[in-house]
């Protein structure tokens, strides 16, 4: 900080105790140039001062005032996760379900990554439930495992199914049945009025061709002439039989016998003066579901081989 020189100018004229003029005169000079540097620091504080100020101002007009964050009408404030805190979030209305449902009793099933309910949220029984109930009775969408026979259950069944029942949107009720043995089949049915159900139908299987992923299968060890067998391979198969000759005197034939009475569908007899060794063949196609028969009749014939194609 500068300090000015005092100019003394004495008590009276002329009387000695005065500033000479020309030191009072160095002094204003001191005092001036002491001045002026202090206007320009004034100044140069002023102008650096105001161009603060600007920008201060510039910076004020584009921000938000602090007052307003967190406050109705205002600015959310962010947590340290730069998120915006659950106590500024709106509240949910009506259409949303609360996250606390999820998977819970009650509550909504989430979906898995391929945007299905799991197994463990869907509507199948998790113990097996053995109904006494008529089948007419079950009108609720569910899945039931079922021990049969029981009322209005599908004809002729024995053994165990899944029985599926569903509302459809436009009120019409279904059920479809499973039958779980070793031979499966499928029933459905609809309910035609408030009271009647309409008839059970069976669902065809479609029938498989002969031949992809069927051998020529040796089954000599389990087969037996004049002894009737079932194809439930569900598609057809060919049966090949032969017998053999044990002596000069051996007569009749062997044939192979289909259908239930059976008919023979080939034949083959022994020929006139036929010796030992003497081999007889048979062979058909077996349609799926057909009962057959190797049948041999005569003496002096032994049964040798049964290949079938399945």
């Amino acid at each position: 900080m500068q300090e000015l020189e005092q100019i003394r100018i004495g008590q009276h004229a002329d009387d000695g105790t005065g500033d000479a003029l020309r030191d009072g005169m160095g002094k204003v000079n001191d005092n001036f140039t002491k001045v002026k540097q202090g206007v320009d620091a004034v100044e140069s504080t002023a102008a650096s001062a105001a161009e603060v100020a600007a920008e201060a101002k510039a910076k004020a007009d584009g921000d938000i005032p602090a007052a307003e964050k967190g406050m109705a009408g205002g600015v959310a404030p962010l947590d340290d996760q730069g998120k915006v805190p659950a106590a500024h979030l709106p509240a949910l209305e009506g259409g949303y379900v609360p996250l606390s449902q999820k998977g819970e009793i009650g509550g909504v099933a989430p979906l898995d990554s391929d945007g299905r309910i799991p197994e463990g949220y869907s509507s199948y029984p998790a113990t097996r439930a053995y109904l006494e109930t008529d089948f007419n009775d079950l009108i609720w969408t569910d899945d039931y495992y079922v021990s049969l026979p029981v009322p209005n259950s599908p004809p002729a069944l024995r053994g165990e199914g899944l029985l599926r029942v569903r509302e459809l949107f436009d009120g019409q009720l279904f059920q479809e049945f499973f039958l779980l043995d070793a031979k499966p089949a499928r029933w459905w049915r609809s309910k035609l009025t408030l009271t009647t159900w309409g008839q059970w139908q069976q669902v065809a299987e479609a029938a498989r061709t002969m031949g992809p992923d069927q051998a020529l299968v040796d089954v000599t060890g389990s087969r037996a002439i004049n002894v009737s067998y079932v194809n439930s391979t569900g598609r057809p198969i060919v049966a090949y039989v032969r017998c053999v000759t044990q002596s000069t005197g051996s007569t009749g034939h062997l044939s192979l016998q289909l259908g239930n009475p059976f008919k023979a569908t080939d034949i083959c007899h022994v020929p006139l003066g036929a010796g030992v060794a003497n081999y007889l063949t048979v062979s058909a196609i077996i349609p799926p579901g057909v009962q057959y028969m190797g049948y041999a009749f005569g003496t002096g014939l032994t049964f040798d081989l049964w290949k079938e194609y399945r």
